[in-house]
This record gives C-alpha cells, sequence and structure tokens, in this order.
C-alpha cells in the first residue's frame, strides 16, 4: 500500500481523464471479455438455450430474474413480496436472495435478449467486471500493469468464483468488491468526499447482490482502521477520514434503505429467521481445501484420489471449494518476503481474518474435527455480533481471503518483474498467465429449460387461476416448477427461498386435501374420501402430478413435518404414484392437456 496523501493528479489508471486513459480502460475490459468467453466456454454459445447451472439455487436464481422484471414492469407491485409462490398465502422476499441488483440490471437486458440470455450476460459479467476491478485495485498499489493483471486473474477466475457460478449468481457477483477495496484504500491515503461516496456507492451495489457480503465488507472496514491505526494512525485519525466515513455509511444507507428497512422490520417482528447456526459445521471452510486443487478441474476434478479429498471437505463441494491455486500462493509467499511490511500489512491480516472465519466455529482438516481448536474466530462473532447469524455458511467468507491473496499475488508479481530484465519479464507473465489460467480451468455445467406441453397452455389461457404439482414441492421439484412459472405466469402452490417464511406453509400444513398428496401413503379407503374443497376456493384449476423420477428421490419437506426423511424409488414410488392417481381420480378430472411425463388433471 502506498504511503503519504495522495494527490489529486496521482489517479493514473483509476481515473481515465483523457483518451488515451479511457482506450486503456476499454481495451482492459475487452482483454478480460476474451478470457472470459475462454474460461466459461461453452456458455457464450449457449446464451440463449442454456442455463449454466446444476442445481435448484441457479433455477431460483432464474426465477428471481423473471420475478423483478415481472413485478415491477408488469404487475406494478413490490418485487419483495410475492403471490406467486405458496398461494393462496404468498410469502416476503425481504431475506430471500433476490439480488436486487441483477434483478434491476436484467430488466432491460431481458427487454432485448429474453430472460435466459439475461441471465447468462449477468453471469459472463461478473468475470469481465471482477477482473477489470481487481486489476484497478491492484495498479492503484503497485503502479505496475503485468502484477495487476496476474492479480486480477486470480481473482475472476478462481475456484470459489468458479464455483458459485455453478448455482449462486448473486454470489458470483463480486465484481465491486475490489472497487469497495480500492476506495477505501483511497479515502485513507485522501481523505475526500469523492472517495467517501465512490467507496458507498460500491459498497451498496454489493449489498444489493447479498446481504452476506454487505456483513462481510462491515467486517472488512473494522480490519481495515485497526490495521492502518497499528501501522499508520495519523490515516485514520483525522477529522476528513472520519467525514469521509460518514459519507461512505450514508451513501450506502441511502440506496439499500428501500431494501434494509423491510428487511429488518421482518426480522425484528419474527416474520423471517435469519438465523443459521446449525448450518455452521457442515457449511464450514475445510483448511485443507485451501491448498488442494479445485475439483472442477477437468483433470484432476474426476480423480479418485483428489475425489476422496474433496467429498471429505466440511462444506461439501458447493461451499466447501475455497482453493486458492498454487501459483497465487507462490506469488503471495514472494510478496510476504520481498514486498515490504508497509505495503502489504492489510492484505496480510485481511487474508489471516477471513480465513479463520471461513473455517467455521471447528478446526476441520480433510473432514477431521481438531477438538483442541474449538473456539476459532467464528465462535466469539456469532455469539457477540447477532447481525453475523444471518452469515449462516461460513465458507463464504473466503471471497474476502480471495481478494487478499490476490493483492497479494499482485504484489509478489511486482517485486519479480522489478528485478528481471525486459525478455525475462515477459517469459514471467507469459508463464505465471499461463500456469493461473490451466490451474482455473473448470467444468461449467448447463441445463436447458424446455416448457413441457401443459405449462405452453397455461401461457395462452387468459384465466385467472393457481396449478398445484405433485409432489409438492421441495428445492429440487419446486425450483423446476418455478422455472416453469416464468413461462406460464400462473401461482403455484409451493415454493423455493432462501429463508424460511414459516406462514407461507399454511395452506400445505392445513388443507386436508393437499396433505394427502403430499403424504401419498396416508391415501387409504378412508382418507380417499376427502373433498379438494380448499382447491376449489382458492381457484386452483389444475393439479400436474410429474412422472419423472427425479422428482421423487427425496420427498420430505424441510419446512414442516420433518420427522423422517421418505424416498421413494422403484416399488415405493410406483404405490406413491398409484395413491395419488387414485385420489384425483375420484375428485377430479383427468385433462387432456397431459404429456409423457406430467398428468393434468382439471379441479371442478
Amino acid at each position: 500500500m502506498r504511503t503519504g496523501a495522495m494527490r489529486g493528479k496521482d489517479y493514473h489508471l483509476s481515473r481515465p481523464e483523457s483518451p488515451f486513459g479511457i482506450s486503456i480502460h476499454l481495451l482492459l475490459i475487452g482483454l478480460y471479455l476474451a478470457l472470459t468467453l475462454g474460461m466459461t466456454y461453452p456458455v457464450a454459445n449457449n446464451l440463449f438455450t442454456r442455463l449454466p447451472v446444476w442445481s435448484h439455487d441457479g433455477l431460483q436464481n432464474y426465477w428471481n430474474l423473471w420475478w423483478f422484471k415481472t413485478a415491477l414492469m408488469d404487475l406494478g407491485t413490490n418485487p419483495l413480496f410475492t403471490n406467486q409462490l405458496f398461494h393462496p398465502v404468498g410469502t416476503t422476499l425481504t431475506a430471500h436472495t433476490l439480488a436486487p441488483y441483477n434483478g434491476l440490471i436484467g430488466i432491460p437486458l431481458q427487454a432485448l435478449f429474453g430472460l435466459m440470455a439475461a441471465f447468462n450476460i449477468l453471469y459472463l459479467s461478473t468475470f469481465v467486471l471482477s477482473g477489470y476491478g481487481m486489476h484497478l485495485l491492484i495498479h492503484h498499489l503497485t503502479k505496475n500493469h503485468a502484477a495487476a493483471f496476474v492479480g486480477a486473474l486470480i481473482f475472476a477466475f478462481s475456484p470459489y468464483h468458479m464455483m458459485h457460478a455453478q448455482n449462486h449468481l448473486h454470489l458470483m457477483t463480486i465484481q465491486y468488491i475490489p472497487l469497495f477495496a480500492l476506495y477505501l484504500v483511497r479515502l485513507s491515503e485522501n481523505p475526500c468526499t469523492k472517495n467517501g461516496i465512490a467507496a458507498g456507492i460500491f459498497m451498496a451495489l454489493t449489498a444489493l447482490c447479498s446481504w452476506n457480503y454487505f456483513l462481510f465488507f462491515l467486517i472488512f472496514i473494522l480490519v481495515f482502521m485497526i490495521s492502518v491505526f497499528a501501522n499508520e494512525r495519523t490515516k485514520v485519525i483525522n477529522l476528513s477520514f472520519i467525514r469521509g466515513l460518514c459519507w461512505l455509511g450514508g451513501v450506502c444507507f441511502v440506496i439499500i434503505s428501500p431494501f434494509l428497512i423491510p428487511l429488518a422490520r421482518d426480522i425484528l417482528t419474527g416474520t423471517v429467521d435469519i438465523a443459521g447456526e446449525r448450518f455452521a459445521r457442515a457449511a464450514s471452510a475445510d483448511l485443507a481445501a485451501y491448498f488442494v486443487p479445485s475439483n472442477l478441474h477437468p483433470l484432476w476434478g474426476g480423480n479418485s484420489v483428489f475425489q476422496k479429498m474433496y467429498t471429505s471437505f466440511a462444506g461439501g463441494l458447493s461451499e466447501g471449494t475455497v482453493a486458492f491455486g498454487y501459483a497465487a500462493l507462490a506469488l503471495a509467499g514472494v510478496a510476504l518476503l520481498r514486498s515490504g511490511w508497509r505495503n502489504i500489512y492489510i492484505w496480510v491480516i485481511t487474508l489471516a481474518t477471513f480465513m479463520a472465519l471461513s473455517l467455521g466455529p471447528d478446526l476441520q482438516i480433510f473432514g477431521e474435527e481438531y477438538l483442541g481448536f474449538t473456539r476459532l474466530p467464528y465462535n466469539w462473532f456469532i455469539q457477540n455480533t447477532p447481525f453475523l447469524k444471518g452469515a449462516r455458511i461460513p465458507a463464504r467468507f473466503a471471497v474476502m481471503a480471495s481478494l487478499a491473496i490476490s493483492v497479494l499475488a499482485g504484489w509478489g508479481m511486482k517485486s519479480l518483474l522489478d528485478n528481471l530484465k525486459p525478455n525475462k519479464k515477459t517469459m514471467l507473465i507469459a508463464g505465471a498467465t499461463a500456469l493461473i489460467l490451466f490451474e482455473f480451468q473448470a467444468v461449467h455445467p448447463s441445463i436447458p429449460v424446455s416448457i413441457p406441453k401443459p405449462y405452453t397452455y397455461f401461457a395462452q389461457d387468459s384465466e385467472a387461476y393457481a396449478v398445484l404439482e405433485v409432489p409438492v414441492g421441495l428445492p429440487q421439484n419446486a425450483s423446476w416448477y418455478m422455472a416453469y412459472q416464468t413461462a406460464h405466469r400462473k401461482p403455484i402452490i409451493s415454493g423455493y427461498i432462501s429463508r424460511v417464511v414459516s406462514k407461507s406453509w399454511k395452506f400445505i400444513e392445513n388443507d386436508p386435501f393437499v396433505r394427502l398428496l403430499h403424504f401419498p401413503e396416508r391415501i387409504t379407503s378412508e382418507t380417499i374420501n376427502t373433498k379438494p374443497a380448499g382447491l376449489i376456493k382458492h381457484k386452483i384449476k389444475y393439479v400436474l402430478v410429474h412422472k419423472t423420477k427425479e422428482f421423487y428421490e427425496f420427498l420430505d419437506n424441510p419446512y414442516f413435518d420433518h420427522t423422517k426423511v421418505r424416498y421413494a424409488r422403484g416399488k415405493r414410488k410406483k404405490i406413491f404414484l398409484k395413491n395419488i392417481h387414485e385420489l384425483l381420480l375420484k375428485h377430479t378430472k383427468r385433462s387432456p392437456l397431459s404429456s409423457d411425463n406430467i398428468i393434468v388433471y382439471q379441479v371442478y
């Protein structure tokens, strides 16, 4: 980090005031775009046909984009509440991973290109802008484009980023993290209103992607101030810096308040439950996972030796993929040895802090708990900072560790380049680039979201009614129902949101007919006479019974009556379907809208 106050003219790359400066920015964006297209192949080739996701969380994020536009542009309603899910009760979405930033940006993209392309464009943009933002940060610190480029690659294409790209559009939207850090650094160097406002804007944009990252920023600000105070206290003990922090907080609050205030209201009234301590141990980063190559790699990802390691990690594959990469570790090691404490101390402390928090309540190495380390920092934070309970998955703290390791790698690269002749510099840059890009190669799964025949009919039908889908929705089921809803636009009975709203399940819990559909083993000669009065009352016109096995792998609903886990495979699935069809045939009429994999019943 630079020492001394930053002069207004000394903005270099980060404030392009000349055509040449603008050209550099455009060149950088083009460079990171080209790298993104290669590293995420074949996402761009499937822009209009496939989603680069593999599970229910990805489909949930797909629905989020659709709902935000539908609420604001089509229905003229508040997107923080929906009647499209959990009909007829509806649900608040204040604590849901709605990601208003993506929702707002997605509105014009959907208008121009359609929903699927909008999702994919937002997906690709996170890599381009993450690389660009990190380049600006490291260049500001090191004044070296090559070092900035290498560090930016580490951040933009990190295994953390690549893994969350598989499912979590909101969590992969990390592009404003380095820009927030950049302007916080600038604020300490040149305490002025402009830097405070800029930092506040980037903090707000990140918060509107993920409340988790907003909480991480609060911790980062604290770590930053303590670190600077301990080493260069005059930077933070002055009225100008405090005034800049006030601008940062004020601007951020103004931008996020339309979403933060309803969230705070729902938390205080008990409408939503954000506490997630029960996830902490199972969703922590494994210490070994930081030093093992990513399981997403096409070569070693399928290797049996590595697979044993991956499956042993706490957090599983989805949350436990936090590897730094060996090139990043080597360059960070060089920085520790050669870059000077005053340049790197903030980033070393940030790295240590967020790595420690990501490990969760107990130290785990290859899945083994080390009971002598049961009081890790996460325990103190959970007990003393209630707001942190909303960050229920400790492994996600790794994103800030990724920020720090990228900066350190940039400093390490600069220190190596400073002592080399031009021809050797070129070889080093090329070698480091090739190694990083090789290490961070990842297989990108994708799925088509084809719309079955019944839903195309619902989409064309102007009548107002709801549909009930069986099995009654669990994450892997309800997420598909939500994806289909983006086409047919009718309310559905279930849903899958990131924070449980217990009252939204009341209809499913209390309606006798719906409960029989959810628990088909309870359909007997006595209960089969149960009338679908609730369906008629709430204008639920169609019941759709899915036949494909994927919908019957896991039938227990985690939100109620979860005394047992019920799998329905083979003979048991046949019995379940037989009972469901007998109940529906007694009280409804089979519809000609049925397809090969979906049987449709119409309620009269």
